[in-house]
């Protein structure tokens, strides 16, 4: 089933500002996977984010966007280092417009945070174990077919 029709299928996003503190205790934002129209709705709200021209419409565009397609979020504190449980109401608590904005970039190229993309190199859906049928092995691997240059 593609991850944009998997209910229980989230994608996770760090702000910047956090990006340096522990992964343990790193604020982090789940969102559902977007389908091909999902993120052309979204890149439009980001076109139209410019030419809006009130900050209470921007607000709402903004922030009615990211509630749209947030599922959750982990290691929130407030000031007094108290949990902030997940409440969609109070995105707008906890983030300002230029963040929710960051947010919703990131939402829009799913693009993973450092430590998914570790996992994901590391990992390969393929037998690498034998090679695959008819391909070749080349026997000069490492050797370059430029010349070099003379300086």
């Amino acid at each position: 089933m593609p991850l944009a029709l998997s209910p229980n299928e989230t994608y996770a996003v760090v702000l910047a500002s956090d990006k340096k503190k522990p992964v343990k205790k790193r604020p982090t934002f789940f969102f559902k996977f977007l389908t091909g129209e999902e993120m052309l709705n979204v890149a439009d709200i980001n076109d139209r984010m410019d030419k809006t021209k009130t900050p209470n419409t921007l607000f709402e565009v903004v922030f009615g966007t990211a509630k749209k397609y947030l599922r959750g979020w982990e290691n929130m504190i407030d000031a007094s280092g108290a949990d902030i449980p997940f409440d969609i109401d109070w995105l707008g608590k906890i983030v300002g417009l230029v963040e929710c904005q960051e947010l919703l970039g990131k939402l829009l190229y799913q693009l993973p945070n450092l430590e998914d993309k570790k996992k994901l190199e590391l990992q390969s859906g393929s037998n690498t174990a034998r090679r695959a049928k008819g391909a070749k092995v080349r026997k000069s691997v490492n050797k370059s077919r430029r010349k070099p240059s003379r300086s």
